[in-house]
């Protein structure tokens, strides 16, 4: 796998779970059922799971391994961010799953506008 490819692949997942969390924590619980709340929270454990091996095989140039680290990075915050998601759930401490939800959401908004912002300035 390439290093490009894999990001991509990150990207679209973590994109998909994001918007998830968000409407999940926006609706206060209410836009799904509890079966298609586990069932989305084990989907997406799987999905960063596979990405994290999937990484572990890329092979990249020493010019290119920053970007390799900076991409296992984001994997593993995604991976941790499943797994405390799934158990705040589990123990029904909605809050709690709240606020480490908004608080991922927000971050990655914050990066995004960052980042766009650093494109225009250099444009």
């Amino acid at each position: 796998m390439s290093l490009l490819n894999t990001y991509e692949k990150f990207k679209k997942v973590n994109d998909d779970f994001i918007s998830f969390i968000d409407k999940l924590v926006i609706n206060n619980f209410e836009s799904f059922t509890e079966e298609e709340i586990i069932e989305n929270l084990k989907s997406a454990l799987g999905k960063f799971e596979a990405l994290k091996f999937e990484s572990d095989e890329i092979t990249v140039t020493d010019e290119e391994n920053n970007n390799l680290r900076d991409l296992k990075y984001l994997i593993m915050n995604g991976l941790f961010l499943v797994s405390d998601l799934n158990h705040f759930y589990n123990l029904k401490e909605l809050e709690r799953f709240k606020m480490r939800a908004v608080n991922y959401i927000n971050h990655n908004r914050n990066k995004k506008i960052l980042n766009n912002f650093l494109f225009f300035c250099k444009s």
